[in-house]
């Protein structure tokens, strides 16, 4: 039997499995969206800049000088405070100095990629343009932008949270080797925020559901890298602590004493649901085109909706 000889010559053999157009038309609204945030971001980072560090932004900026081990600080503040942006900030303090802008910018920084992974979520259910609206409301929210850019852990909490789920979808529906970043992030998100390992058992309910497309060979090799991710962690905790695992002993004993940061005995909290709707002058911008233009985007996303 003669064997057939093989043009390697020919282009269409070897060729990408790759469509500009297609690519384009899945992901230029989110590139959009992007964008829109970014200018945003760069006003909401001026803003919170110009009225100066948070109460809580403290804390957080005081744990990264922690952690980047600067002499003229003490381990006093680590343990009630979750660590990932203050890990990641200390991470710029090295590359670009301590100044407190860097975990504003970094705040905005979770806000536009909270925005980006909501948007994939969407789309993955409702096709090309209802996506777009949802991700509008929900960016361009004055609860959304109150927070963003302040330093706190809250949009961090969300970016990691959504991105996660996310994951969840993509490695039980289209591709299992998703399980792997999956595990990652579900450190991450529990390393961002003390509350959200709550949602560890809103994923597993998610599984039940999809147990036949659970991959146990790619479940495990996410296993593998979130141990290897924990390790820098482990090393700060160890520190802090005095232990690498007493974070986890912390989020237990909040769970059972029922601890929340700006529970009702704060002096701070404020039960009017309505509160971020008549603050919206003082918590969007003080400049007014960009006022105007966020309150443009967001009507747009909301008409577009309905």
């Amino acid at each position: 039997m003669k064997r057939e000889k093989v043009n390697i010559s020919n282009p269409l053999l070897f060729s990408m499995d790759f469509d500009k157009r297609e690519f384009l038309n899945k992901y230029l609204f989110l590139f959009v969206i992007i964008a829109i945030l970014t200018v945003f971001s760069y006003f909401l980072v001026l803003k919170n800049y110009s009225a100066g560090v948070a109460w809580d932004t403290c804390d957080y900026l005081t744990n990264a000088l922690l952690i980047k081990g600067n002499p003229h600080i003490e381990y006093a503040v680590l343990p009630i405070r979750p660590p990932l942006i203050s890990m990641l900030t200390a991470f710029f303090f090295w590359m670009v100095g301590e100044h407190e802008v860097v975990i504003m910018v970094l705040d905005c920084a979770a806000y536009i990629v909270s925005a980006a992974a909501f948007y994939m979520i969407l789309q993955y259910r409702f096709g090309k343009y209802v996506p777009v609206a949802g991700t509008l409301i929900y960016a361009c929210s004055t609860l959304m932008l109150s927070w963003a850019g302040v330093g706190y852990s809250d949009i961090m909490g969300i970016a990691c949270a959504l991105i996660f789920f996310y994951l969840l979808i993509m490695a039980h529906e289209e591709d299992k080797r998703y399980a792997i970043p999956l595990w990652v992030f579900m450190l991450f998100m529990i390393m961002a925020r003390h509350t959200n390992p709550i949602l560890v058992v809103v994923a597993l309910m998610y599984v039940m559901f999809r147990w036949r497309n659970v991959s146990i060979r790619y479940h495990f090799y996410g296993l593998i890298a979130a141990i290897i991710a924990y390790i820098p962690f482990a090393y700060v905790f160890n520190k802090g602590y005095g232990g690498p695992f007493d974070y986890f002993s912390l989020i237990l004993d909040n769970a059972l004493s029922g601890y929340s940061s700006g529970g009702g005995t704060s002096p701070f909290y404020i039960p009017d649901k309505m509160y971020y709707f008549k603050q919206i002058d003082d918590i969007v911008f003080s400049n007014e085109f960009v006022a105007r233009a966020l309150i443009a985007v967001f009507l747009i996303g909301f008409i577009y909706s309905i």
